[in-house]
């Protein structure tokens, strides 16, 4: 008979998200209800523990997805720990992965300000992009037609054309956000 330390640990449980929402939708994040697992067992086993997660699939979803999963534990390598010896504060833990539409949108810029005297503004403004991709959740983008950025061009003083980076993140109704990260 062997004799081993009892050794007890508790991790993050991580959600890991298997394939892609529906086209024209976003995976908007991912929460558990409970966050950490205590694992307890016979040291040698509990000690190779890296990490505990969940998987969830999102595969073709156009709405939220709710659903209880098996928390899993694995050591440093990926590979998964399988043990009975091995008990788990949670065998199972309730996720949601949040899935928001995405909807293009044009952006309407405004002017503010008084030109030079002997100058008018003209009120042509030429933007790039012309639109851009936001997302959020259903009821939210059914009322959302475009993004309206009142103040976009001061123009006191100008006497001539004149070009400005707008940050439209601030400008973005409630409830969404820009669907390309690569863009601001």
């Amino acid at each position: 008979v062997n004799v081993e330390n009892i050794k007890k640990t508790q991790l993050p449980i991580e959600v890991q998200v298997q394939n892609t929402p529906a086209a024209g939708y976003l995976l908007g994040g991912t929460s558990t209800v409970q966050n950490a697992v205590i694992i307890s067992g016979p040291e040698s086993i509990v000690s190779k523990i890296d990490h505990a997660m969940v998987e969830i699939n999102v595969d073709g979803a156009k709405s939220d997805v709710n659903i209880s999963l098996p928390v899993h534990l694995y050591d440093i390598d990926g590979k998964e720990i399988e043990d009975t010896k091995l008990t788990k504060s949670v065998n199972e833990v309730s996720t949601t992965a949040t899935i928001l539409e995405m909807k293009e949108v044009s952006i309407d810029y405004g002017i503010v300000g008084t030109p030079a005297d002997g100058y008018m503004a003209t009120g042509d403004i030429t933007s790039t992009p012309e639109t851009v991709i936001i997302a959020g959740k259903a009821n939210i983008m059914k009322s959302v037609i475009e993004i309206d950025v009142p103040d976009a061009v001061n123009v006191t003083g100008l006497d001539s054309d004149v070009e400005v980076l707008v940050d439209i993140k601030k400008y973005l109704p409630d409830g969404t956000i820009l669907a390309d990260n690569n863009f601001s």
